[in-house]
């Protein structure tokens, strides 16, 4: 099973914010069993109980900053990916195969997986999978059978879709 980039740093983030929290204090308490601190000088106690504080909070905070990350950074790329398309891509028509809800809600508007069939004017046609934000209100214009404009990197299936077409079928 592969586990992307982001889905690895969604679970080491989850593990060190729950371990840190759980593992500071028993890492303190440990310390003191094996070495009691009636024992210890002041300088060996202020060091385990920074230590300590380190363990229980700055771990956590670390696993909290890979949990943003592994959400934010997928989506700062996929704009970024997008925005490039759009800027250099090969404009082209494409029919609408199949939709599917991703569950996904960005802004409020429904992230939509399209099935599509791309017809570039000079290249031959191929079938890839997009999955971009609609608007609710424009909805009805992306339905399966329906015709979309595109912009696609030549060589590879990087589709983005720009619009509805004029006409709206193929």
């Amino acid at each position: 099973m592969k586990i992307g980039i982001s889905r690895a740093a969604l679970i080491a983030g989850l593990l060190l914010t729950f371990g840190g929290v759980f593992f500071g204090p028993m890492l303190f308490l440990g310390i003191e069993a094996v070495y009691p601190m009636e024992g210890m000088s002041e300088t060996e106690l202020i060091v385990l109980i920074v230590v300590g504080i380190i363990v229980t909070f700055g771990v956590p905070m670390i696993g909290v900053a890979l949990i943003i990350g592994s959400v934010l950074v997928p989506i700062i790329l996929g704009m970024r990916d997008r925005a490039n398309i759009e800027a250099t891509g090969t404009a082209a028509t494409a029919k609408i195969l199949a939709t599917a809800d991703t569950g996904t809600r960005i802004g409020g508007n429904p992230l939509v997986r399209f099935d599509l069939q791309v017809n570039p004017m000079a290249a031959p046609a191929f079938q890839t999978q997009v999955e971009q934000t609609v608007s609710i209100i424009h909805l009805p214009l992306y339905q399966a059978g329906k015709s979309v404009n595109v912009k696609f990197v030549p060589g590879t299936q990087n589709t983005v879709i720009t619009g509805p077409a004029s006409g709206g079928e193929i």
